[in-house]
């Protein structure tokens, strides 16, 4: 073998797929997948006109994620409004219908219980998979991240996989100023 070729084990044709998920599994036990994302779901997208076909993009959109992914903890932020205040947040009754358009995604891929995290009117949705994970506390703080002299919040979780020592994960979203011009802009 040449000094600058590597041993890839996925494409050695001697191990078999049930020995490489066999590794994958057991590396997994021992860590916590957590993945961010922010979906960008505006409050209008959730009332308006076309709200089946935003909710359906959703939900195909976290399918492919989650089966991508494989997370045990799937933070997301930007869940209707992206301030921190009921001002333009998505009322309780619309939040039911996204999280269970999300949970729904989750099961159809994976058949496994699912939690979910949310504090009304905040903008963030955590969803997890109960086997792995557990979440001991959750809540909504104000940080130090100061956006258009508004007060911006984060998610802050107690995690811990069975077993595992607990950790915290924080969920934050600055959504960005209005755009300076820049030196491609006539």
């Amino acid at each position: 073998m040449p000094a600058s070729a590597r041993w890839d084990p996925f494409s050695d044709s001697s191990l078999c797929d049930a020995q490489v998920k066999e590794a994958v599994e057991k590396s997994r036990k021992m860590s916590c997948s957590l993945i961010y994302v922010n979906i960008g779901l505006l409050t209008q997208e959730v009332r308006g006109k076309r709200s089946r076909e935003h909710l359906t993009k959703l939900k195909t959109s976290v399918k492919n994620l989650v089966q991508s992914t494989r997370p045990d903890v799937l933070c997301m932020s930007e869940v209707g409004s992206y301030h921190c205040t009921s001002k333009g947040a998505l009322t309780e009754q619309e939040m039911e219908v996204v999280i269970k358009t999300c949970y729904d995604a989750w099961t159809e891929v994976f058949r496994c219980d699912v939690g979910w995290v949310h504090e009304w009117p905040h903008p963030y949705l955590t969803l997890y998979n109960k086997c792995t994970t557990e979440i001991t506390k959750a809540e909504i703080i104000p940080t130090f991240v100061n956006t258009r002299k508004q007060q911006c919040c984060a998610q802050v979780l107690c995690c811990a996989t069975h077993g595992c020592e607990p950790f915290d994960v924080w969920n934050i979203h600055n959504p960005c100023p209005p755009r300076p011009v820049s030196l491609t802009d006539k």
